[in-house]
């Protein structure tokens, strides 16, 4: 258990129940319980994690993010870390949901954004990127619909 009144983060991996003023960030991976008052960022999320914002490469878990839910990055240098493809298994409640990846799950949010689908979007507005046209950008629920699109980089 970690608990900071700023900042709280690792090189590596930060395992348990871990709370943080400000921010919370890990070089490898956060599993267990993650709080932070205004941002967590790790390539790996593999927890339940709550702050105003939130940001990884891979996430497994639930995301309560009231602001921003980021999974994935147009950095290419992020992107060349151990884990793969960005993807997110599980739920995430946020205003923003912005999937750079594939969503396996449900996003629950004003906007939701994902390139790729297997899982539910709930919101005023939703955005699957491999959808054929006209069903991309949908109110209230959108899910993978037709065909997968191959040519949506």
């Amino acid at each position: 258990m970690s608990i900071s009144g700023i900042g709280l983060g690792a090189g590596g991996d930060l395992k348990g129940i871990n709370i943080a003023g400000i921010g919370l960030g890990a070089g490898g991976s956060v599993s267990g319980l993650a709080i932070a008052g205004v941002g967590i960022g790790s390539p790996t999320l593999k927890a339940i994690v709550i702050a105003p914002a939130v940001a990884a490469i891979e996430v497994k878990g639930l995301v309560i993010a009231p602001a921003y839910l980021q999974v994935g990055s147009k950095n290419s240098k992020w992107e060349k870390s151990e884990v793969n493809d960005p993807v997110i298994k599980g739920i995430a409640i946020s205003a923003y949901n912005n999937i750079r990846g594939e969503q396996k799950g449900l996003t629950i949010g004003l906007f939701n954004y994902a390139q790729k689908q297997k899982g539910f979007q709930l919101g005023v507005l939703n955005y699957v990127k491999d959808n054929p046209r006209g069903l991309r950008l949908l109110p209230i629920f959108n899910t993978r619909l037709g065909k997968r699109n191959e040519s949506t980089d």
